[in-house]
Order: structure tokens, then C-alpha cells, then sequence
């Protein structure tokens, strides 16, 4: 774990950005998995997938889900301080994305629901980086492309 911390109110907007989508993301997560566990025979039922017996997996795998998301918490407070936790929930939101298109049919939606915090996240982190590693060049007295 990295001991520099960025400033929240001088860091680039797009580390702001992705700090935001990052706490979407995790708010959406959590609003569906509790959804999810109460009434797993329903939200199957709207979403128009197969059921699933016992209820039990489907439970399963919105706690799991739930979990996962606890993960993203130190990238939604510091992704510079928490870089790999910022690159993990990237990668786990194209992990989603992945794995719903290949099993595709009436599973297209949950691809979706990760590509629409995946994507933007990723943006964001590449562009706040590169922004904060560019700023670092110039306050050294180097120049820096971008």
C-alpha cells in the first residue's frame, strides 16, 4: 500500500469522475444485491431469466457480488493511494461485462449494467493518471508530452 495520498480538492477531474462512478457503482451493486436477496424468484422473473432452485445461487451470487463491491471501497476513497484496488475494480467490471456478452441471450443486460461503470471508470482512471503523472513532470522541471 502506497503512503502518498492525493489531495481530493487537486487531483484532476477525472480521478473526481472516477471516484464518483466508482461510489455509483457500489450503491448499484449493494441496491441490487438486497433487492436480489429478498426477492430472488421476482428479480428473476422481471429480468427474464430462467428460474433457479433452490434460491439459494441466485442469493449466493448477489452476496457475493456484495462482497466484491466492499472491494472497491479503497479505490472510491483514494485511487492513487489504492492503485491496485482502483485497476481491480476495472478489471472485475470487464470481467462482468466478458463474461454476460459470451453467455449472452436474456444475460445482455448484466454485461451491460457492468460495460456502463466499467468503461467510464476506466476512462477516468487512464485520463486522472496520466494527468497527475504529467503534473508530476512539470512541478519536477521536466517537460512532459501528453
Amino acid at each position: 500500500m502506497s503512503t502518498t495520498a492525493t489531495t481530493h480538492s487537486t487531483e484532476p477531474g477525472a480521478l473526481r469522475w472516477y471516484r464518483w462512478l466508482v461510489w455509483a457503482g457500489i450503491a448499484s451493486n449493494l441496491a441490487v444485491s438486497t433487492v436480489s436477496i429478498i426477492y430472488p424468484a421476482e428479480v428473476l422473473a422481471f429480468v427474464g431469466v430462467d428460474p433457479a432452485t433452490p434460491l439459494i445461487w441466485p442469493r449466493l451470487a448477489v452476496m457475493l457480488l456484495a462482497l466484491l463491491s466492499i472491494f472497491y471501497i479503497p479505490a472510491a476513497l483514494d485511487p492513487c493511494a489504492h492503485r491496485f484496488s482502483a485497476i481491480f475494480a476495472v478489471v472485475c467490471r470487464f470481467a462482468g461485462t466478458i463474461f454476460f456478452a459470451i453467455v449472452g441471450g436474456r444475460y445482455i443486460p448484466f454485461s451491460l449494467f457492468d460495460f456502463v461503470f466499467g468503461a467510464p471508470q476506466a476512462i477516468c482512471l487512464y485520463l486522472g493518471w496520466q494527468r497527475m503523472k504529467a503534473g508530476a513532470g512539470v512541478s519536477a522541471g521536466r517537460p512532459v508530452a501528453v
